[in-house]
């Protein structure tokens, strides 16, 4: 597979850098943002995100026993209850929640040292970007265009610290990569360059709805829009104007110089390998 060099000669338009950090660490510096209950049994939050009334990260903080109690009945697709703290603004009082129906999660567990408390981070595998890279999604028809098989997948969620406006930018690739979304970029004489590319992607996936902010405490969670046939196109259309092979000539991806031997739109049909010219 070839992939394209960052050309030499072009003056990048100017475009708001992915600064987030990696490791994300799921907690406000405030304190507990809230508390959970299931069943009678109640823990304490110390980071949160939802979709639509469902949960798409759990940080908990409690008793052993009440915390795998409440992870247990969450499991099982119950309605749990999330109550924020008093100085935490939320648009409700009290926030009625279910697991995502269609997903797994995974869950990392650990005593707190010196304390009978133990920590719980749960995300669903949509979240997790290794899961994702290994597990090779299936193959189907586009709904519009039947000639065309894309991947099927479903919506990844991007995870970023609370601090920090956006997430990292391996991070987003990483997920679109999960997705298996063509990525046009290589320049390894200026391997931080990679960078560049990603945020002009980032703010143009913000600008045509392929990327939407979750609402969440302690945590920042971004949802990336699953149709690999948009993301596809809009690359396509960044790398070159109408489609056409060559120098690239709109300017949010001018980064890159693809010589390849079929047009850029064919990109958009979700094919991932092709032959370069020579």
């Amino acid at each position: 597979m070839f992939a394209p060099a960052i050309s030499q000669r072009s003056k990048p338009s100017f475009t708001p850098l992915l600064i987030g950090t990696v490791p994300v660490r799921p907690f406000s510096p405030d304190g507990f943002v809230g508390t959970i209950e299931q069943d009678g049994q109640v823990v304490n939050v110390t980071a949160i995100a939802f979709d639509a009334g469902q949960v798409v990260l759990m940080s908990l903080v409690g008793r052993d026993t009440s915390v795998s109690a409440v992870l247990a009945q969450i499991w099982k697709k119950k309605e749990a209850v999330f109550r924020h703290a008093e100085t935490v603004p939320w648009p409700q009082e009290e926030q009625s929640f279910t697991r995502l129906e269609t997903e797994r999660y995974k869950e990392i567990a650990t005593r707190l040292p010196g304390l009978k408390l133990a920590h719980a981070l749960t995300i669903p595998l949509s979240a997790h970007i290794a899961q994702g890279i290994l597990q090779a999604p299936p193959m189907d028809k586009h709904p519009q265009r039947q000639k065309q098989s894309i991947p099927v997948v479903t919506p990844r969620y991007v995870l970023g610290n609370l601090q920090e406006e956006t997430p990292h930018a391996l991070s987003f690739l990483g997920h679109l990569r999960a997705m298996r979304v063509v990525l046009l970029y290589r320049d390894d004489t200026h391997p931080e360059r990679i960078q560049l590319w990603a945020s002009a992607l980032w703010h143009h996936g913000l600008k045509h709805q392929l990327i939407e902010v979750m609402p969440a405490l302690g945590v920042r969670v971004w949802k990336i829009h699953p149709d690999v046939h948009q993301w596809n196109t809009l690359i396509a259309q960044g790398s070159s104007k109408a489609g056409s092979p060559g120098p690239v000539t709109d300017p949010w991806l001018m980064y890159c110089n693809v010589p390849l031997s079929t047009p850029l739109a064919f990109l958009a049909s979700g094919v991932f390998f092709w032959r370069a010219s020579v």
